[in-house]
């Protein structure tokens, strides 16, 4: 958050100063950061969502595995989801 403040101050002297490409370019990319950081965000809460779901329902929900350690499942799951969201984020991102 400090960076993104930091980046749309720089944008706003720059353009300030004259730099109106640079002061365009820093507020697109801040803009486009932030779609992207929601719409990453959005697909992981779909997904965690999908994949709790998914525990209950047949046929995983009929595994004793699953059935005994649902919970434990279901947090390994949103772990792994949140480590390929800030993979995808941070890659898109860049």
């Amino acid at each position: 958050m400090r960076v993104t403040a930091a980046v749309v101050a720089i944008a706003i002297v720059a353009d300030l100063f004259g730099w109106a490409d640079l002061a365009s370019m820093l507020g697109g990319g801040v803009e486009r950061a932030g779609y992207l950081g929601f719409f990453v965000f959005v697909l992981l809460k779909v997904l965690q969502s999908l994949s709790a779901f998914a525990l209950v329902l047949w046929p995983l929900g009929l595994l004793r595995t699953i059935s005994g350690h649902r919970m434990l499942v279901r947090r390994r799951l949103e772990r792994v989801l949140s480590v390929i969201a800030v993979g995808l984020g941070t890659g898109a991102s860049m």
